[in-house]
């Protein structure tokens, strides 16, 4: 029996074809590989953007949610600052080396005791200090006064505090709340009475809030 071969043109047709189609499987498959890198790559651009929060700006949500590297009572781990949202919390930039800083930790930790569940200290160490959580552990564990003496909770290695809040000096406070910054002060004007004086404003602004809502529920059910 006879079976006619295909003609040149035919197979040539076919052959084409055929790169055409890997063509296409190739180019489909770079768009996806481009579009995944390009997505992964996206997410990290978001992560990682942190910008400075000015007096009276409002924090991310991430600024809740960060697990920061801490000690404990000279124990680390791993937490976040989403349980003290409602608190004012007091960020003490500090480091080894500054003399004045560590001076001022009785008087930190007894202001965080004097307004329980109400006020949060942290000390901050950033890096560019030249400390490590080694030293610092040796330090909180040496027996020294200023170190054992307080059960405020210390920052370590950090980089998120340091690019919200930039600065230049050592002591440098931070007062947080509400969801945002309220004071950017040296250490003569972190007191008690201060501190008092910014709690009882906290309160009657959230009296007012707590009236308005019942107003406005109030409203809604007349209707």
């Amino acid at each position: 029996m006879y079976f006619p071969r295909p003609s040149c043109q035919c197979a040539m047709h076919v052959d084409r074809l055929t790169k055409l189609m890997m063509i296409k499987n190739i180019f489909f498959c770079l768009l996806v590989l481009l579009s995944t890198i390009e997505a992964v790559s996206a997410q990290s651009i978001v992560q990682n953007k942190i910008f400075p929060v000015p007096v009276g700006g409002q924090l991310p949500k991430s600024f809740w949610t960060y697990k920061h590297s801490m000690l404990q009572q000279g124990t680390p781990g791993a937490y976040s600052l989403y349980s003290d949202k409602g608190k004012l919390i007091i960020l003490d930039f500090w480091a080894t080396w500054c003399g004045s800083c560590i001076k001022r930790f009785p008087e930190l930790a007894e202001i965080e005791k004097a307004f329980p569940g109400k006020v949060r200290v942290l000390l901050v160490n950033s890096v560019g200090t030249g400390d490590t959580q080694e030293s610092l552990i040796s330090k909180f564990k040496s027996g020294s006064k200023a170190f054992s003496a307080t059960a405020l909770s210390v920052i370590i290695a950090d980089t998120v505090f340091l690019r919200t809040f930039p600065h230049q000096a050592l002591p440098h406070y931070v007062w947080i709340a509400d969801g945002g910054v309220r004071a950017i002060t040296t250490a003569e004007l972190l007191t008690v009475e201060n501190v008092r004086l910014l709690l009882e404003h906290m309160d009657t602004l959230n009296s007012r809030r707590k009236n308005i809502d019942a107003l406005r529920t109030k409203n809604k059910l007349r209707r």
